[in-house]
């Protein structure tokens, strides 16, 4: 981009790009739709990276934003890089490249399409991140860049086949990350690899062998990814800690809940009928597994085995999750639950139940929204119940 086409985009930053794209023979002399697409990625950057939302920035075309870090993920993933020479194999359009760069020496980042490249150092230079090199290259062959070793290497293999499928293994990963492992740690002592939540933690423990920790990190009620730390050592899969952190805008933890597998395996699971008040643990200790844990830590019964809620005859804070009060508990019946929910809207859930919640709303002749929560739920003596709930103090 030049100057002035930068400076048109950053005026015309909150118009509709459509609609100026739409409007170009109001801009002779612009090429409108090469200044609506950057416009659609500043939008995009306001809300994802706000770091980066700033005149002067440059975003290749057609490059999605979807595996891209948020900064909240990104300036978490900072504080897990040690000082001193960081290596990014997976630079891509750079956030979390930029964020890293505020902790380590100096930053350098791979990245293999020309295009890609550019904008990146030409955004690195306008954030005024000196001590970011980016190199353009395959990040197989990294090693030309090794003398001496890194500190650390990050990366964030691309998730997508040829054709744009999602994949969910890490060898149909790009790149390869168990084809590089034993090379990567020749030159570090340590490995942060980013996956999608989507991958599985147990495939991955069996197929990276040498897995030291892991986070599972959430957001804005997702979970955003999961972080593998490898070393040169194997750990039996049982005895790995795993940290589950949900995380507010700035990448501070909002809450941290550790674990290992062994752990999980000798809790105790305490099950209960529904009593006064209902938790929904959180999205990323439902991807962990660690429910009989959860349990014990915050003395909680469950309502049966594959049904992921639990309660506690009066209210316990700081519980990570959704919490509820039960106002009501009914059969699946329709006069039943409308006499408890007379307003006859709720926002219905269901959890280990057969119907799902379009199926319950039409049986029960109740439309979606309003203050109340309805969840269709198996108890652990299988009987089917309507928990009629509110919710309580806010969501951690």
């Amino acid at each position: 981009m030049n100057p002035e086409l930068s400076r048109f985009v950053w005026e015309h930053r909150n118009d509709d790009p459509f609609q100026l794209a739409l409007a170009r023979k109001q801009y002779p002399g612009v090429p409108v739709a090469e200044a609506a697409a950057q416009i659609e990625a500043l939008q995009k950057t306001r809300q994802k990276v706000p770091a980066w939302y700033r005149e002067g920035m440059r975003f290749p075309p057609r490059l999605s934003m979807e595996q891209a870090s948020s900064e909240a993920a990104a300036r978490f993933k900072a504080g897990l890089i040690p000082e001193g020479r960081l290596l990014d194999l997976t630079c891509g359009l750079g956030i979390d490249t930029y964020f890293f760069s505020k902790v380590s020496t100096t930053v350098t980042a791979i990245e293999q399409n020309p295009v890609i490249a550019d904008a990146a150092r030409h955004n690195f230079s306008v954030l005024g991140a000196g001590n970011i090199h980016v190199v353009t290259g395959d990040s197989n062959d990294f090693e030309m860049l090794a003398p001496g070793g890194f500190d650390c290497i990050f990366l964030d293999p691309a998730r997508r086949d040829q054709h744009q499928k999602k994949v969910f293994n890490w060898r149909d990963c790009s790149p390869d990350v168990l084809a590089l492992k034993d090379k990567l740690l020749r030159h570090t002592r340590c490995v942060l690899l980013k996956s999608a939540p989507m991958l599985d933690i147990q495939l991955s423990l069996r197929q990276l062998e040498t897995v030291q920790k892991i986070w599972i990190v959430e957001y804005a009620g997702e979970v955003k990814e999961v972080i593998y730390q490898l070393g040169t050592d194997p750990h039996p899969a049982t005895e790995i800690p795993v940290e589950v952190t949900g995380i507010d805008d700035h990448g501070q933890p909002l809450y941290r809940f550790e674990y290992t597998q062994e752990a999980e395996k000798e809790a105790t699971q305490v099950f209960s009928l529904p009593l006064g008040y209902l938790y929904e643990p959180s999205p990323a200790l439902l991807k962990s597994g660690a429910m009989k844990l959860f349990g014990t830590r915050f003395s909680l019964a469950k309502l049966h085995e594959n049904t992921h809620l639990f309660t506690s005859e009066t209210p316990v804070s700081g519980v990570p999750g959704r919490n509820f009060e039960i106002i009501a508990i009914c059969r699946y019946d329709k006069r039943e639950v409308q006499a408890a929910i007379p307003e006859r809207r709720a926002n219905i859930a269901t959890r280990n139940f057969p119907d799902t919640p379009d199926m319950m709303a039409r049986k029960l002749g109740l439309n979606n929204g309003g203050s109340v929560y309805l969840f269709g739920v198996t108890l652990h003596d299988n009987r089917k119940a309507m928990l009629v709930c509110r919710k309580q103090h806010p969501d951690i």
